[in-house]
């Protein structure tokens, strides 16, 4: 099993804030984000959605990217 983080109201204030500042465009969705994600691909407001499950299989979006590495895995 994996361990779980759990996201305070500091930490989304603080990551707001930060999207904010550097003029990051970002929905905020209140609940689970799956379909809000889908409806932004198929807009076209977004190129693709990031995900780390396969929820965005079952509501078929679009264009979808599974578990996203940046940089080298050691």
């Amino acid at each position: 099993l994996k361990a779980a983080v759990a996201v305070t109201p500091r930490m989304v204030q603080q990551t707001i804030a930060a999207l904010r500042a550097l003029g990051v465009a970002f929905v905020v969705a209140p609940y689970e984000a799956d379909a809000q994600l889908v409806f932004e691909v198929e807009s076209g407001r977004c190129a693709a959605a990031l995900t780390e499950d396969g929820d965005l299989l079952a509501l078929q979006c679009p264009l979808t990217i599974f578990k996203l590495v940046i940089g080298i895995q050691k």
